[in-house]
Formats: C-alpha cells, sequence, structure tokens
C-alpha cells in the first residue's frame, strides 16, 4: 500500500471511530425572541364490526402552530403557543361527512365554526423543559370556555357535554399532553450514534417511547423511536379501549433542537363500549401524524 493510501486509510478509520464514539448533547437550546411555525397533518382511521356490518370512521386534521420563545431559564424555556389555522373534516361510510370545519373558511351561524374559531389566534403560554417535557400551559381552559360560550344558542346540558369532550384536547392538561407528543423527544443525557433511551407520556394514549440516536449530519439529528401504547377515552356514552404500537421518525436541528419534520404513525386493537348497554364493539385504529417545520 502506497503511503498516500495508507494515510487516507488511517483518516477514515480515525472519522469512523470518531463518529461511533462522540457524544451528542441532545436537547433544545432556544433563544428568546426565535420563532417556529409547525404544519401538523393527521389521519385517523377507525373500523368499528357492528353486528356484520363494518363502519369506517375517518379523521383528518390539519393545523399551524406558532412557537415564540419568551425566556429561557437554566433548565426550561418559556413559550407563547398560538393556533395559526386548525381543520377537521369526520366522516363516515354508512353516514357521510360528520363534521367539516376550517378556521380559514367560517360559516356565519354555524356552531361549529363559532366553536373552533375561538382557537385562532390566542396567545397560550407553555413551560418546556430542554428535553422537551411539557411542565404547564396556562390559558387552555379559559380556551375551553370560549369555545363553548361561542359557540352559540345551546342549553346547558348540551354546553356541559361539549366541555368535556373539549377539555380532553384543548384544556390546558389536554394541550400539554398533546404537544408533548410532539416535543417530548430528548434525553437527559448526551448519547452517542446507537444509544438508547426512553421518555414516557400520559393522557389519552399512554406510551414509553424507546428512542435511538440514528446519525448526525452536519446540523441534523436524525432519530427513530418505537412504542407499545394504550389508547382509552369515555365520551358521551361511549368509551374506547385499544392498545398497539407506534413507530416514530425525527429530523431535527442539532443547534435548536427544534424538529424539521417529524412522523408517528401507529395501529391498535381492542373494544368500543357503548355504555348504556354494555354492548362491545370490536374496534381497530390506523393513524399517521406528521409535523414539518415552515420555512419562510
Amino acid at each position: 500500500m502506497g503511503r498516500q493510501n495508507l494515510h487516507l486509510t488511517i483518516i477514515l478509520l480515525f472519522i469512523c471511530i470518531t463518529t461511533s464514539y462522540t457524544q451528542t448533547q441532545l436537547g433544545y437550546n432556544l433563544e428568546p425572541g426565535a420563532v417556529f411555525k409547525i404544519k401538523q397533518e393527521a389521519k385517523q382511521l377507525m373500523t368499528q364490526e357492528i353486528q356484520g356490518t363494518k363502519h369506517e370512521l375517518t379523521n383528518n386534521s390539519s393545523g399551524i402552530f406558532q412557537f415564540k420563545i419568551l425566556e429561557k431559564e437554566p433548565s426550561a424555556f418559556k413559550i407563547e403557543l398560538q393556533f395559526v389555522e386548525f381543520g377537521l373534516k369526520t366522516e363516515s361510510n354508512l353516514q357521510g361527512v360528520i363534521i367539516e370545519v376550517h378556521t380559514n373558511n367560517p360559516v356565519e351561524g354555524d356552531v361549529t365554526s363559532n366553536m373552533f374559531a375561538q382557537l385562532v389566534d390566542r396567545p397560550l403560554i407553555l413551560t418546556m423543559t430542554r428535553e422537551g417535557k411539557i411542565i404547564t400551559v396556562d390559558g387552555g381552559d379559559e380556551l375551553v370556555d370560549n369555545m363553548v360560550n361561542n359557540a352559540g344558542d345551546l342549553d346547558e346540558n348540551t354546553k356541559k357535554i361539549m366541555k368535556n369532550s373539549l377539555s380532553k384536547e384543548f384544556s390546558s392538561a389536554g394541550l400539554a399532553n398533546s404537544f408533548e407528543q410532539m416535543t417530548y423527544i430528548y434525553p437527559t443525557q448526551p448519547k452517542k450514534v446507537g444509544e438508547e433511551w426512553q421518555t414516557n407520556f400520559k393522557g389519552k394514549i399512554t406510551a414509553t417511547n424507546n428512542w435511538t440516536l440514528e446519525k448526525v449530519v452536519g446540523k441534523t439529528i436524525f432519530t427513530t423511536g418505537n412504542a407499545e401504547m394504550t389508547m382509552q377515552n369515555a365520551d358521551a356514552g361511549f368509551s374506547i379501549d385499544l392498545t398497539g404500537t407506534q413507530e416514530l421518525l425525527v429530523e431535527a436541528n442539532a443547534s435548536t433542537g427544534f424538529i424539521n419534520k417529524m412522523m408517528v404513525s401507529g395501529q391498535g386493537t381492542g373494544t368500543s363500549v357503548i355504555l348504556a348497554n354494555g354492548v362491545e364493539i370490536p374496534t381497530t385504529l390506523e393513524q399517521t401524524i406528521t409535523y414539518e417545520l415552515i420555512t419562510e
């Protein structure tokens, strides 16, 4: 082997060793004033077998969320969160379109349109650790009250049912659980390529995500995750109990820690129960959620 080739071989070997054993400090490093806009798209297909008839319920939702960094503390960040836009379409193969709403296309006098219009441009304040765990969300409970109170002329019982349902998603606790699925992706200690860590979250979906640092290329961190999950929810005389798995793919900025892209895909099986008569309905769920940083 020539001297030049030998030097090249040694350099390449050193690079491989360095790449394999260098630890990367993973986490958020966000500066006050920084603004991030994320576009989310989600598709969920729930299939129920009801007395030999297949009922397919499809939810398609989309949204744009803005995160503005307010304060940088030693172990956490204060962040202003706003919904820029939100859309939802729910349809059934047996009943057709059940809900169709988008905040960019308000419908005057429509209860659902009036309700979701309250989401937009209402600042919420969240506190998030450097690992992405959301400690608090301020303003979510007031947001739910505004959604219910501005929906239209409804009786008190209907308002109570609506508030209970909306609180699962848009109350302070509901929003923390929801956004934590996107943000809580980092360990407390530096990791080398190939090393693993776990994050746990609870809500309607309870899961322990097992993460792996796949590679670091330039200013981009690539991680993958998988989890066993359970989904439990009860609402308006109906409950659901599913178990399943989910896979996660993340590309994030190595400097800020904020995601560039993220995809979550999952499936679950179990039962739905009509609480009034205890009838159990075999149920499956498939869902895909994508998040992408909007660069302007």
